[in-house]
């Protein structure tokens, strides 16, 4: 895949192109230029979306969340975070000190010597990891996914979402959700997302499936609710297992739905 800073940049020029074609100075030569363009090109590509009934509401609030997370504005502490920010650990200690993994802050609590400590829910892992926020930073962005049956996903976010909406569809009809689209998705997106945050494929498939057989089965009694171990015993797609070691799925003989959205279309107030 392309570098993104590249594409970005090859972006820039089709657009200054189409719309400055005589600019002497572009924004390759002046820092000026360069703001007003990247300010033109994201205000149209709003207004692209909104003409076209595209989501974007939740995307645009999502990044200046992260942007304030980041210190973008100075009255930003470093070490402030927001609930399910994606994080991963400074590196500076001992290596056997610093996990090697990267999740989203699922608990915040304040401390009184000032250091706000937290639970990182790690794609994978049973149990979330404890730290301070000064020991966490922003995550290295995951790659762009383009997917067969659920569109381009772009973050870490929205990966972990859409692996577990299909762990419920296949729990809830493990026969219609063995398409070969929907396996190879399915293990894309989850593998994907190990490699993010530092575990396994089939590590990341047990762990949200957890989370989808309790999300399906929300309103039950605590008391039945069956252990991990239980959940992953739990039959899914014949084809999953051949579809992780990436062996090509097995022909479906169902029909081929239309394609559909099941996004909601939202605008920007």
């Amino acid at each position: 895949m392309p570098d993104r800073i590249d594409a970005t940049l090859l972006a820039l020029d089709a657009y200054q192109q189409q719309l400055l074609p005589g600019l002497a100075i572009g924004h390759r030569e002046s820092r000026a230029e360069a703001e007003g363009l990247i300010h033109g090109l994201v205000d149209d590509l709003f207004r692209y979306a909104d003409h076209n009934d595209l989501d974007t509401v939740d995307f645009l609030d999502r990044l200046v969340r992260a942007r304030l997370d980041r210190d973008s504005y100075p009255m930003a502490a470093p070490d402030r975070f927001r609930l399910n920010a994606e994080v991963e650990f400074r590196p500076g200690r001992p290596a056997d000190d610093v996990p090697n993994h990267r999740g989203f802050i699922n608990e915040l609590k304040a401390s009184p010597t000032g250091q706000d400590v937290c639970a990182v829910r790690v794609p994978g892992l049973a149990e979330p990891l404890r730290a301070r926020t000064s020991d966490l930073r922003p995550a290295v962005p995951i790659p762009l996914i383009p997917t067969r049956t659920t569109g381009i996903v772009h973050s870490a976010t929205e990966v972990e979402a859409t692996v577990i909406a299909m762990s419920i569809e296949m729990l809830r009809d493990p026969t219609g959700a063995a398409d070969p689209p929907v396996l190879a998705d399915f293990a894309e997106l989850s593998g994907t997302l190990a490699n993010w945050s530092g575990t396994t494929p089939a590590a990341v498939v047990q762990h949200l499936r957890h989370i989808a057989w309790k999300t399906l089965h929300a309103a039950d009694d605590d008391t039945s609710a069956p252990s991990p171990a239980d959940v992953a015993a739990t039959a899914f797609p014949d084809d999953l297992t051949a579809v992780l070691r990436g062996d090509d799925p097995a022909p479906s003989t169902r029909p081929q739905p239309p394609p559909s959205s099941s996004r909601p279309s939202k605008h920007r107030p």
